[in-house]
Formats: C-alpha cells, sequence, structure tokens
C-alpha cells in the first residue's frame, strides 16, 4: 500500500472515529465491553467509552452507523492523538503518527475548552463510502488521545474488515 492510499485510509478511519466524536455537537463517551474482533473498538486505556459501526464487515456498497459515546475524564483544551495503523497480523504498524489539535480544532462545535464529565452521545449514518473500494483488508487501528496535561483521554483498538465485493 502507498503511502498516500494508506493517508488516505488513515484521514477516513480518523474522520469516522475522532473527528466525529469531537466535531459534532452533542457528543459523549461509555466502554463497550465486547472484546469479540471485528466491527468493535476495545478499550486499551482506562477512560471508559463506547464506540462500534454497522454493519461490522464495512463496504462501499453500504452505509455504516455509527455509535460513539464518552464522558470526559479530565478537562480537554488541546493536547495530540496517536495513530497507529497495522494490517491485521503484523506485529510492525505501517503508519503510526501523532497529531496536534488546539481548542480552536474543536470549537466548531463544541466549546472550548471542555469540561470533565462533559458527555458525547453520538449516533450518525456516514453515507458516502466508497473510499473503502480502494482499501480492501483487516486491518488494526489504535487512535490514542492526551490533553494538553498529557492525561490519557481515550485509548481505543479498532479492529477493521473493509470488503471491496459487490453484492
Amino acid at each position: 500500500m502507498h503511502f498516500k492510499q494508506t493517508s488516505l485510509l488513515v484521514s477516513a478511519v480518523v474522520l469516522v472515529t475522532i473527528g466525529t466524536a469531537f466535531c459534532d455537537s452533542g457528543a459523549v463517551l461509555r466502554f463497550n465491553p465486547r472484546n469479540d474482533g471485528i466491527g468493535y473498538a476495545t478499550n486499551c486505556g482506562q477512560n471508559p467509552f463506547n464506540f462500534s459501526w454497522s454493519p461490522k464487515i464495512l463496504s462501499a456498497q453500504h452505509s455504516v452507523d455509527i455509535t460513539f459515546e464518552y464522558t470526559f475524564a479530565y478537562k480537554l483544551d488541546g493536547g495530540f492523538y496517536n495513530l497507529t495503523l497495522r494490517e491485521f497480523g503484523e506485529a510492525e504498524p505501517f503508519l503510526s503518527h501523532a497529531y496536534p489539535f488546539s481548542c480552536d480544532d474543536i470549537t466548531k462545535t463544541v466549546a472550548c475548552p471542555v469540561s470533565k464529565g462533559f458527555s458525547v452521545n453520538l449516533k450518525k449514518t456516514i453515507t458516502n463510502t466508497k473510499y473503502l473500494l480502494s482499501f480492501p483488508g483487516r486491518y488494526i487501528l489504535i487512535v490514542e488521545i492526551k490533553n494538553s496535561e498529557r492525561q490519557q483521554m481515550l485509548c481505543a483498538r479498532m479492529d477493521i474488515t473493509i470488503n471491496n465485493n459487490i453484492y
């Protein structure tokens, strides 16, 4: 997979997960205790959240329904998120990067700073999934978000399968 394609995949996944959660008004989180693989985000940190999507196997031919619930464990006024993306079964990631963000990045829909205890409850349908056609396979995405005090806000491990079959 080329870097440009990888960047597009990461951008798409991040927009669906992190971007939607922090940029849509009315959003917040709770831990999904299911650890049955495909189609769920499992907790790799200490702060509870719930993030899932349906259908569990993504396809460019179908919309994706997402659910995201979270309660902020700490104040958020900026920070950074780390992304690690690898193909399922591979030990080494093919992409790992940290991205800083500020209040300016999240104030479009949520007042910043975000107070400790603020809750997000988001249900959204993403209808434009055509970008997925270029990235068939199974991936493990780990997203870790820390605030400007370096307190871990969220750590999620997602097992994502993308099918490019037309059915």
